[in-house]
């Protein structure tokens, strides 16, 4: 499909292939390249040696968007308006569709017509027939994935005729799929032969993380990674994995949790050397830390399937070591609780009464308080009181025998 505009850029030729690649010119030498998806285009600009992002939307034949200097992502001040003066049909003819066939022309009709809608209901209605026409199939294809809501279909009914032609003529289709589910890995693979402007824009999500990784904003390779690039981990892709459970470790917040994700990657790729380095060099340096052999242990296993003699040989050190001082921190620990029971034996010693009787009167020898006060610790023999019975005016009353004073003072110092 061609579009003619004219606005503030002048007169501007727009052409655009069924699969949304859109190339473009403008004023005398001018270029647009990029996709035309939605109505909306989002590429690169060139002209004069100058280059630079836009986009732009196309509604009720108003074109209206933003440019910008650069092919770095940024913000895009500057506008581009204009209007839709011209349209033509497919600029090449659809090779290998039978045009007599009145249903192959209804579907093609209405895929250039933009009427995703009705494609998929007519193809539907009719599969038996227009599902043998590979051409037709491709609009079908790609009416689901413009239509939108049907990834999930759009993905199993390629998968199907791929089976069926024996073709990969839908890998770029296969692309948006895999962006879509964030299995960013598999998309760079799909867009690399397909679609560069798309190739570019998911090569920038890794080159963005490799940056923060290399800049050592290790939460933000953290937060990066957990956000965008946790599915695209694969055989090509392992080093989004080794950078985020390197950026776990070195948060000493996270670092068992570096261990954790470690172990997980290792199941799924058990034989990937830098996994297994990165889960001994962990599990050894965690465990050496807290004295955990199991942990130094661990370690020491993967030194051993890696045959690293080096650390094999001083992981067997490390354990030695960490064994003498479990050994170490065991007695120290059998030390306190002994003298804890000692503390406490003392002072519950302390805070014990003993009773005597003289003239018929009862009381604590230490307190000078009278049994009815034995289920009470005692205040006064911390405090070093001697209780006797003396006779004070006219009666007789307990009297400590060491500072002079009476009951009421038992819970102060006797000196």
């Amino acid at each position: 499909m061609k579009q003619i505009f004219t606005g503030n850029f002048g007169t501007m030729e727009l052409i655009i292939d069924d699969e949304g690649n859109a190339m473009g010119k403008y004023q005398k030498a001018a270029t647009l390249e990029g996709t035309y998806i939605y109505n909306t285009f989002n590429g690169k600009w060139a002209n004069k040696g100058m280059s630079g992002l836009v986009t732009f939307t196309v509604i009720d034949g108003k074109l209206s968007g933003n440019w910008k200097k650069g092919e770095e992502p940024g913000p895009m001040k500057s506008k581009w308006k204009g209007d839709l003066v011209a349209q033509e049909g497919e600029t090449t003819p659809v090779e290998n569709t039978t045009v007599e066939n009145p249903l192959k022309t209804k579907v093609m009709e209405l895929y250039e017509s933009e009427k995703y809608a009705e494609v998929i209901s007519l193809f539907s209605e009719n599969e038996t027939e227009l599902g043998e026409d590979e051409d037709i199939v491709h609009k079908f294809l790609f009416s689901m994935w413009f239509y939108g809501g049907l990834e999930e279909e759009t993905y199993a009914k390629i998968r199907c005729f791929e089976d069926k032609f024996q073709t990969n003529r839908w890998l770029k289709l296969k692309g948006y799929y895999y962006d879509y589910k964030q299995w960013y890995d598999l998309a760079l693979n799909a867009f690399k032969d397909t679609s560069e402007v798309f190739y570019e824009n998911v090569k920038k999500k890794f080159d963005s993380y490799d940056v923060l990784y290399k800049e050592e904003k290790y939460k933000e390779v953290v937060k990066y990674f957990e956000s965008e690039l946790r599915l695209s981990v694969s055989l090509e892709t392992f080093n989004i994995a080794e950078y985020y459970c390197e950026a776990l470790y070195m948060d000493s917040d996270t670092e068992r949790k570096a261990l954790e994700k470690i172990r997980d990657f290792r199941e799924s790729y058990p034989d990937h050397e830098a996994f297994i380095k990165q889960n001994g060099r962990f599990a050894f340096y965690i465990g050496r830390e807290k004295l955990d052999l199991e942990l130094i242990e661990e370690g020491l296993a993967c030194f051993k399937k890696l045959k690293d003699e080096r650390n094999i040989a001083k992981t067997k050190e490390v354990i030695s070591e960490t064994k003498n001082k479990i050994k170490e921190k065991a007695n120290a620990e059998k030390r306190k609780q002994r003298e804890q029971a000692a503390s406490e034996k003392k002072e519950a010693k302390l805070k014990q009464h003993r009773f005597k009787s003289s003239k018929g009167k009862t009381f604590c020898q230490f307190c000078a308080r009278d049994n009815d006060f034995a289920s009470y610790d005692c205040e006064g023999r911390r405090h070093g009181h001697n209780f006797v019975l003396m006779k004070e005016d006219g009666s007789f009353k307990p009297i400590c025998n060491k500072c002079g004073y009476g009951y009421n003072f038992a819970e102060y110092s006797c000196n």
